[in-house]
């Protein structure tokens, strides 16, 4: 038992004459520098080909000493087994009998005490899977995961897939300011593990995948410029020995289809920025029927952030803030702040963090705030691009390429060219088809209801309040009005119709050519824009005021 428990040296007593397992491991530690195992996945310690066929030799050669008992032994069958797995296999499927390694006269109970022997020499954890009936010890998928992701996956008949999931993660990688950190890199990879077989979604494969693209994203900074669209794997191979070899993950022997593959992950360009930065407010349907608000955002491109004024170059993680933290605790994007430069000024750009996902139950009428983050510091929320609230009594949504999923297109009276639009009131709400028009109850519940509406309707609140839905228009021009809300994180409304706006009040119209006569109502009488903040608040007191609703009225 004593000699058991001594799985982290290799030492052998004086005047002994060293096994070859014994020689064999030592030449592995020594390569890393190391004297003991230290816990690393056996992909890191990067034996060559030459002691992976070695180490294949030393087992078939003592297959009849390999039990749990013979721990150097045992940490060998651990390593060339996790090596088998990632040179020479040709499927995901993890079987015993499928790995080239085994011995055929070792049953499977003496393989699994075998792996365990194996892992404990190598100070690895095994993976168990604790289900609802049993718990189970997963010693294959263990030596397998340790091994990193197969090659043949990569160059394979079946690579594509995977392949896509590299270039993704290097895309968005390229796209971070240089330098980035390790957690970065992971924090990509991670998001876009829907790209892998779901048996490889393990932290194990993320870290791989980050260290990976780290390691390309260094040898496509030493490429010049005109070599980077002309066979940059090859420039590699003239100019930078051993660039191979530092990279997480070992690659067979057929050096055109690694050299296709390299050269496509490091000829991946950034991915693209610019116009994908806002928020789309949608109606989703659940399986059940019901029809739930919410949003996507869209974090992609150059944004302007003037809470970063103050802050000094640097990367800023970006989570939600107020409902929309409730619903997801993730960060979405990473948004990077420049240097300012000579005259002040500085760039604030975003990139996404994986594919946007709805977010969901949340009111249109609540604001899309966010708070950005840096080593420990939490900065005030802001209102995310397009996250203003979209309060009304009539929000009206077309259709999108998803037969669950309706876009909020405007508020009140609105006119498009669209067939259908969808008009989503409270259950009160009376939805009248007007001139021909036809509106379709789709949907009512829990005091909301959803109308799909053709040609033209008239909508009237329980309020008294009146709008216009017109679709199958001519044009979409339509005079609107856009009044400037702003966000306070500190305010909150029980009436969900009611925007908080800054003073003076700036009443804009949108649509067509020409002035139309505005008219502000207060208690049903007509007031000057400038009166219709007017409260009773005594001058020079800091005490907010919430003055009673106003209405607009727009008359063309």
């Amino acid at each position: 038992m004593s000699i058991g428990l001594r799985r982290s040296s290799t030492r052998v007593p004086a005047g002994t004459q060293a096994s070859p397992s014994h020689r064999f491991l030592s030449e592995i530690l020594a390569q890393c520098g190391l004297e003991k195992p230290d816990g690393r996945p056996l992909y890191r310690y990067r034996i060559s080909d030459s002691q992976y066929q070695y180490g294949l030799s030393l087992l078939r050669k003592a297959s009849a000493l390999l039990d749990g008992s013979n721990r150097p032994l045992c940490a060998i069958f651990a390593l060339v087994t996790a090596e088998w797995f990632r040179r020479e296999a040709d499927t995901l499927w993890r079987r015993w009998q499928d790995v080239g390694v085994v011995p055929e006269e070792v049953s499977k109970i003496e393989r699994n005490e075998i792996a365990r022997a194996g892992l404990d020499w190598w100070e690895l954890k095994l993976i168990v899977n604790e289900g609802p009936r049993r718990t189970r010890n997963e010693y294959l998928m263990t030596l397998a995961r340790n091994g990193g992701l197969p090659s043949t996956l990569l160059v394979g008949e079946r690579a594509n897939a995977v392949r896509s999931y590299f270039e993704n993660v290097m895309a968005d990688s390229l796209a971070l300011g240089w330098p980035s950190s390790h957690a970065d890199y992971l924090s990509i990879a991670i998001r876009h593990a829907e790209g892998l077989p779901t048996s490889y979604q393990e932290d194990s494969i993320f870290a791989l995948a980050a260290e990976l693209i780290a390691g390309l994203i260094e040898c496509r900074r030493a490429l010049p410029r005109d070599q980077l669209n002309n066979n940059p794997a090859g420039w590699l191979d003239a100019q930078a020995k051993g660039w191979r070899d530092r990279l997480p993950i070992h690659l067979p022997e057929d050096q055109a289809a690694c050299s296709r593959l390299f050269n496509d992950l490091l000829t991946v360009a950034p991915k693209a920025r610019g116009g994908g930065i806002g928020l789309r407010r949608l109606l989703a349907q659940h399986p059940g029927g019901k029809w739930i608000e919410g949003f996507v955002v869209q974090a992609d491109g150059p944004l302007r952030f003037d809470a970063l004024a103050d802050e000094q170059e640097g990367r800023f993680r970006a989570y939600f803030a107020g409902g929309a933290a409730r619903l997801t605790s993730r960060e979405f994007a990473l948004v990077y702040r420049s240097e300012t430069d000579s005259k002040g000024k500085f760039e604030v750009t975003s990139q996404a963090l994986g594919r946007p996902g709805f977010v969901g139950p949340l009111p249109f009428s609540d604001a899309i705030a966010v708070t950005l983050s840096r080593e420990g510091n939490t900065l005030p929320a802001v209102c995310w691009p397009g996250g203003r609230t979209a309060a009304s009594a009539c929000h009206v949504l077309r259709q999108t390429e998803r037969e669950d999923r309706l876009e909020l297109i405007g508020t009140g009276s609105v006119r498009s060219t669209l067939e259908n639009l969808f008009v989503w009131v409270s259950e009160g709400t009376r939805v009248l088809g007007h001139d021909d028009g036809v509106a379709e109850l789709m949907w009512q519940h829990d005091s909301r209801a959803l109308w799909r509406v053709e040609g033209m309707a008239l909508v009237e609140t329980g309020e008294g309040e009146r709008y216009r839905v017109q679709a199958g228009a001519s044009s979409d021009e339509e005079r609107r009005l856009d009044l400037e809300t702003i966000y306070l994180p500190s305010l909150s409304l029980d009436d969900g119709s009611i925007q908080p706006v800054a003073a003076p009040l700036l009443v804009r119209t949108n649509g067509s050519a020409g002035t139309p006569r505005l008219r502000i109502l207060r208690d049903g009488r007509e007031v000057h824009a400038r009166q219709a903040l007017e409260g009773p608040n005594p001058a020079g007191r800091a005490k907010t005021h919430v003055p009673p609703r106003l209405r607009c009225a727009l008359r063309c």
